[in-house]
């Protein structure tokens, strides 16, 4: 449970040895570069218009990599739905990122890639605009006229072509027209009339809801114009079998692609370093951030370099620290829950090791099946093996099957009421069993407000200690510690009947209503006070939102029972029960399996941040993020790892 210590620092280089001691640091992975202060800023007006040239070019090469790489990956062989989820990042060293770089003419490639990829954009459009029109003259087909002739006219003759419903067909008896073809909804006619009436006839033919068709820039008859149109068609649909036939070719080079662009843009990375820092003719001035742990190594980074110079500094007023987090084996993996809610600031401690523990006990009441425990560890393993990229999420998951099994077998819940299926089972279930929750409930709602008010003691407690450490020891005592007294006297005072106890609790009250509040004037100061006294209702609600617990819990084992129930009563089919009651028993415990975790996840990270985050916890931390060599689909490996 920490948040590692960071010391800022300012670095000074010549301009002659800038790209090998960015090169080198960059290589090493152990600094957060920030941006100069405006101050700072200010003192320096150099600005160097041949390293922008520079950054727009690699800029354009990595959004060119990335159009080409989108473009690619729908010709590769498709991942897996599981492994579509997840960011997989492949492990490549520097040398052999280098080696592929060099080994391939990039601009050739881009400017190759890239005309393909804008024919293929005009393909499309011209050919979604052609079977546009074919759908459109399909139904004139059989008119042997030429459609220019709508736009022209025939001497003092006028046309018009368009559809109408097929119940308004009688009411054209007025009015000449010719009915060229129909479909289910529409009839598709022509109408003839001298130039003179042509206005009239237009005007009834909308209070028939007549919809007029336009032939603008068709010259011939539709079934001419169509077989030009199929023509082209056949035209062009050859030219994207060619282009497809590239890509394809190009799809199996994707890895070298994704290869390129994750150099690109940490090449572009060290470009704008200078962007964050201030450059003059001579020497470029940046700052950062450093582990206190990492504190020589970049001492010795920097004094490999005879121009290049560093100090430790002091932040600017206002200005925290970035946040790194540091756990154990065991719980790191719910860095991942916490990072979701905000990273800590730096005043706070990292509530990872408290959380882990009891998610994964609250995860485990939800779901409260040894059953599920077990199948959900067996394949959160197989997918921690399968798919590195979730290994976090996939552990979370591991460990509340793990603490399931447990909670599952002291309830009874194995695959819901299975001894019901199977007789022989009740002799071992009995052997762990301490409860059943669908026949004792009232003892699972005593242990889920149980955990739920030593989670609640917990916060304050934590809440206490970031005061203290903090240097508001006395408020931390007013409030937090306060609250712990009368949360554990009241209660105990009562279940006792121990006067001396329930006495102990008023004076905690007393000291959050006199003290709990700052404010020169006494009577504000009380008020204040008393308004942190009522808002100690908000404690109670806070403990009964634990009861989700038991509720999730008996849900699940009521899930699970239906399915077991369903079970039996298909297997008492004659023959057709062997087949059935097997698929009813898998299928119906994997979906329950399934909808039950997912309940679970949510309703136990829903108490961490609402009813024990809110305890001590402020967030708003940013991220301590490396100068290194980063990228969309490789980890690059150096010579310093």
């Amino acid at each position: 449970m920490a948040i590692i210590p960071v010391e800022k620092v300012y670095i000074t280089f010549h301009k002659s040895e800038k790209d090998s001691i960015l090169e080198k640091l960059q290589d090493s992975g152990i600094l957060h570069i920030s941006e100069i202060g405006e101050e700072i800023r200010k003192e320096f007006d150099v600005y160097d218009r041949e390293e922008e040239r520079i950054e727009k070019g690699l800029e354009d090469k990595v959004k060119s990599l990335e159009r080409i790489i989108d473009v690619l990956e729908k010709y590769a062989e498709p991942v897996g739905f599981l492994e579509s989820l997840f960011e997989k990042k492949e492990e490549v060293s520097k040398e052999e990122l280098l080696r592929t770089v060099r080994s391939i003419n990039i601009e050739e490639r881009l400017e190759e890639l890239g005309a393909l990829i804008q024919d293929n954009v005009f393909l499309d459009t011209r050919l979604k605009n052609l079977y546009t029109q074919l759908e459109f003259l399909k139904p004139w087909v059989n008119l042997d006229l030429s459609l220019k002739t709508f736009m022209e006219g025939y001497g003092r003759i006028r046309f018009i072509a368009g559809k109408i419903s097929s119940r308004y067909l009688t009411e054209l008896k007025d009015i000449p027209f010719e009915k060229v073809s129909e479909d289910a909804r529409f009839v598709y006619v022509i109408v003839a009339a001298f130039i003179e009436d042509i206005d009239e006839i237009k005007r009834k033919l909308v209070e028939y809801e007549f919809e007029q068709v336009e032939f603008h820039g068709y010259r011939f008859t539709p079934k001419e114009e169509l077989s030009l149109i199929e023509k082209e068609i056949e035209v062009l649909e050859e030219e994207r079998r060619v282009i497809d036939r590239v890509f394809k070719e190009h799809a199996d080079n994707l890895p070298v692609y994704r290869m390129l662009h994750d150099y690109y843009v940490s090449i572009l990375d060290r470009e704008l370093v200078d962007a964050k820092g201030v450059e003059t003719n001579c020497a470029t001035f940046i700052t950062g951030w450093v582990e206190k742990r990492n504190i020589d190594k970049l001492k010795k980074i920097v004094g490999d370099f005879e121009t290049a110079s560093f100090m430790k500094i002091e932040p600017e007023k206002g200005e925290d620290p970035p946040i790194y987090l540091e756990n154990k084996k065991l719980t790191w993996p719910f860095e991942t829950l916490v990072r979701l809610y905000g990273l800590p600031n730096y005043r706070e401690v990292d509530p990872t090791a408290l959380m882990a523990p009891f998610f994964t006990v609250f995860f485990a009441l939800c779901l409260t099946d040894a059953g599920y425990g077990i199948v959900l560890m067996l394949l959160s393993y197989y997918l921690m093996k399968k798919i590195k990229a979730g290994y976090d999420l996939f552990w979370t998951l591991f460990m509340g099957g793990f603490a399931t099994i447990f909670a599952g077998a002291i309830t009874g819940g194995w695959f819901g009421d299975i001894q019901n299926l199977w007789s022989g089972f009740n002799v071992f279930r009995n052997k762990f069993l301490l409860f059943d929750p669908m026949n004792e409930p009232m003892k699972f709602f005593a242990l889920a407000l149980a955990l739920g008010y030593f989670q609640i003691i917990v916060g304050l407690f934590v809440g206490f200690y970031k005061k203290a450490k903090n240097g508001s020891v006395l408020d931390g005592i007013f409030n937090e510690i306060a609250w712990i007294g009368i949360l554990i006297a009241l209660p105990l005072g009562v279940y006792l009947k121990k006067t001396l106890l329930n006495y102990m609790a008023i004076g905690f009250a007393v000291l959050i209503l006199l003290f709990s509040a700052s404010s020169r004037n006494p009577v504000i100061r009380v008020l204040k006070g008393a308004y942190n006294l009522y808002g100690g209702i908000g404690l109670i609600g806070d403990l009964l939102s634990y009861v989700r617990l038991m509720a999730l819990g008996i849900v699940t084992a009521g899930i699970a029972m239906a399915v077991n129930i369903l079970t039996k009563l298909v297997f008492g089919i004659p023959y057709l029960g062997y087949v059935l009651a097997p698929l009813i028993f898998i299928g119906g415990h994997a979906f329950s399996v399934f909808v039950n975790v997912m309940g679970a996840f949510v309703h136990s990270l829903r108490l961490q941040y609402v009813e024990f985050f809110n305890k001590f916890y402020e967030n708003g931390g940013k991220a301590f993020v490396p100068f290194s060599w980063r990228g969309k689909y490789y980890r690059v490996k150096t010579q310093e790892e």
